[in-house]
């Protein structure tokens, strides 16, 4: 081991906010380009630095400061489901909401209605992000949580990266106003995402990870 490096961080916030500020300029993201050839030796990326995805992270967790304020301190932490194919958005939403303070529930898009409705219950999803493919999937899920007594959880379109970045809100936004308050320290004794088994033999178990 180095001396002075670190290789432990209390959270993930913690961890990317340390590769911002090391090592800004070194690529995090990489994406093959829209209609980028099949061919694997001929792929082109659209690579991203950590500082890029930083100021977009920045940008989405401003977006959804009014919808979903950032967590205080002594305030319980609320679950957000995320319902979308994995991607560029996905990851970017994923460490937004993490820089709100909110737990992410991953939800698998091959659920069923049936599976989606109950993963909401047992997680206490309080609003659900999906992107614009999935409203019909959405739209299908609706009834099912009203008539579940769920019909107070917000089933919302997400933002997309680009969308946020049009807005640009936290060119003018107080950062506090899409920041966690807790530390980083107090991060890792909370929930910060959760995963679910495929559900082959029944529904599926969610599986909450620190």
């Amino acid at each position: 081991m180095l001396s002075g490096q670190r290789f432990a961080w209390p959270s993930l916030n913690a961890l990317f906010a340390d590769r911002v500020k090391n090592m800004p300029n070194k690529t995090f993201l990489a994406f093959p380009k829209a209609g980028a050839t099949n061919n694997p030796s001929a792929f082109a990326y659209d690579e991203y630095t950590f500082g890029q995805v930083d100021d977009m992270v920045s940008h989405l967790a401003a977006s959804y400061a009014v919808a979903l304020p950032p967590r205080r301190v002594n305030q319980p932490s609320i679950a957000v489901g995320l319902f979308a194919s994995s991607g560029f958005d996905y990851i970017v939403h994923s460490l937004a909401l993490f820089r709100l303070g909110h737990v992410v529930v991953y939800l698998s898009t091959n659920n069923s209605t049936a599976a989606l409705a109950h993963l909401v219950k047992v997680t206490s999803i309080t609003t659900l992000l999906y992107s614009f493919d999935k409203a019909e999937a959405i739209s299908a899920l609706k009834p099912m949580l009203e008539e579940q007594g769920l019909a107070s959880v917000d089933l919302v379109r997400w933002t997309s990266v680009s969308e946020a970045l049009k807005l640009s809100l936290a060119t003018t936004m107080d950062s506090r106003r899409y920041t966690t308050e807790l530390s980083y320290d107090q991060e890792s004794l909370e929930d910060a995402f959760v995963i679910h088994s495929s559900g082959s033999t029944g529904f599926p178990k969610p599986n909450f990870l620190k």
